[in-house]
Parts: C-alpha cells; structure tokens; sequence
C-alpha cells in the first residue's frame, strides 16, 4: 500500500517515508525499553540474592562462619579488630555507616583474638584490618597503623 501511496502523486512518498521512519523509531524505542526493563530486573533479582546473603548489614562472624561468608558473596570485605582497641571502634562505626550504602559487597567483622587460625593464615598483625575478598580470593589489605 505504502509503496502504491509513493507512486500516485509524488506528495505521498515524503509522508509515506514518514511513517515509515516512525514506525521504525517507535520499534527502536520499544526494544530499548525492553532491555532496560530486563536489566531493571535483573539488577533487582541480583539485589535480593545479595540481601539474603546477609548484605547491608555489618554483622559479626565466628571464625567457623569465615570461608562461609567470604566465598558465597562475589565481595566481601572483612575488619580484624580486637573489642579492647579504640582505633577498631572507630573503624566499625564507619564501615556500619559505609555496608547499607554498598549493597554488592558483603561486611563483616572477625575477633581476630577468637580467630587464630585466619590471622595466622592472612598475615594480620596489626589492628585494625581490613582484607578485601573477590570470588574468595584476598585482593587487597588495609592496615590501620597510624589512624
């Protein structure tokens, strides 16, 4: 019909064109839509996956809940610390503040005096430390030495 129109007087073709560009712009748009819509829902499934992992909160762990909750997040980050340090104190407040607000990694603390065996394995001799876990594996430490 379309191609008929663009045959006929010649004013039909511009309009015909027309509407076939929008028709096209309109298809686009809907396929942009679609993928935003399933990368919404990915992105919310994944959200909830990592909020029944325990995301969002800074929790304390036992060293027997330690590979546990290193391994199942993609990331997690881990303080150290000792109840009697100061310094400690001061890094759990912050990393309290910090675990809502990073929702793709996991944080939690582990009394690095009921938990030899990691602090033997890991290195750690100063307190405060964090050790930043990815897929399990440590990637980065951070000694807290001179706050």
């Amino acid at each position: 019909k379309m191609a008929e129109a663009a045959q006929g007087d010649g004013t039909a073709a511009p309009a015909a064109q027309e509407q076939v560009e929008e028709e096209e712009g309109d298809d686009d748009i809907m396929a942009i839509r679609a993928r935003r819509l399933q990368q919404m829902k990915a992105k919310a499934k994944e959200k909830e996956a990592n909020l029944a992992k325990g995301h969002g909160d800074f929790q304390e762990i036992e060293e027997q809940d330690f590979l546990k909750s290193v391994t199942e997040s993609k990331k997690a980050l881990v303080h150290f610390y000792s109840r009697d340090f100061e310094r400690c104190k001061i890094m759990d407040h912050h990393l309290g503040k910090l675990a809502p607000r990073c929702l793709g990694t996991r944080f939690v603390k582990l009394n690095a005096e009921k938990a030899p065996f990691f602090v033997s394995k890991l290195q750690v001799r100063t307190l405060p430390t964090v050790a930043i876990f990815e897929d399990g594996v440590l990637v980065h430490r951070l000694v807290f030495d001179c706050l």
